[in-house]
């Protein structure tokens, strides 16, 4: 905490009085500092690519969307942080279930206005076409849990059979720079309007349906994402029209052939993300199987 205090005196920011943890997330940590800024620090060494990451994009939309601003960036102790202004709002998902319908896809249609401005970026070129780099990157995780025996063998026999067959319906594409981290947490709200959308790391080129994989997974089990405070709050029917509020705003997501199909793979990608981070734990094997089963 002196060290923090020790940044904010040296920049001139102002004297601080008081820093309060606030987030405790898987590679950062989030502090509010008096209770207007916030200071963002990855948790280790090997992390610091997020928070730069996050800082970029930071400064990319700042003149387009409501994103933090970037006071100060820098590294303490060898991690990567950033300071920026707090932004006044709720979380999105702390006032969903208080909201009626008309309000909801209020929220949905303004997330879609951000989406349509951060897909109009410039991207890197992935250097192969979607469907390579979608396939590579699944069989290369299958031969790692095989190795590692995360999974058994007879349902990486099955995953790999369905990959294969079913990696043709990612022949078409649409690239851009897209945004899938669209979880409730990363959006603040205040008087029915998003103030604040939070958290770049994810950003990356992809497919534009790929931005719906988070929401079909938010769908199926919206307590997944919520943090621990508005968990309690989640119910499976206020989830419900999720995906058709999206095709409603932003259609040209879901217009692909064999859409469902399309982001089942891409569950089923992150399910594999999840197990390399997390473990391969009952409920991600479960998960994959009802993937596997459409």
């Amino acid at each position: 905490m002196d060290k923090i205090k020790e940044i904010f005196n040296n920049s001139g920011i102002g004297h601080v009085n008081l820093i309060e943890k606030i987030e405790v997330g898987f590679a950062n940590d989030v502090y509010s500092i008096d209770d207007k800024f916030i200071f963002k620090i990855s948790k280790e060494k090997q992390y610091s690519n997020y928070i730069k990451k996050d800082i970029h994009y930071c400064k990319l939309f700042e003149n387009q969307l409501p994103v933090p601003k970037v006071i100060k960036s820098g590294e303490l102790d060898g991690k990567a942080y950033f300071i920026y202004k707090k932004i006044k709002g709720d979380n999105l998902y702390d006032v969903w279930h208080l909201s009626n319908e008309i309000q909801r896809e209020s929220y949905i249609k303004q997330i879609c206005d951000i989406l349509r401005t951060i897909n109009r970026f410039p991207y890197e070129d992935l250097g192969i076409s979607w469907q390579d780099f979608v396939y590579s990157k699944m069989i290369d995780y299958i031969k790692l849990f095989n190795n590692k025996g995360i999974l058994d063998e007879k349902l990486t026999d099955k995953l790999r059979l369905y990959i294969e067959i079913n990696k043709v319906k990612l022949k078409d594409e649409k690239i851009a720079l897209v945004d899938w981290d669209l979880h409730f947490d990363n959006f603040l709200v205040s008087d029915g309007k998003i103030v604040g959308r939070l958290d770049f790391e994810r950003i990356l080129t992809a497919s534009l349906d790929y931005q719906m994989v988070l929401v079909k997974r938010m769908v199926r089990n919206p307590k997944k994402y919520a943090s621990e405070n508005a968990e309690k709050f989640v119910e499976v029917k206020d989830y419900v029209k999720l995906m058709d509020w999206y095709k409603k705003f932003y259609p040209e997501m879901f217009d692909f052939p064999k859409i469902e199909m399309r982001l089942n793979l891409y569950s089923i990608l992150m399910c594999f993300d999840d197990i390399a981070l997390f473990g391969g734990d009952e409920k991600l094997k479960e998960e994959i199987v009802e993937y596997l089963e459409f």
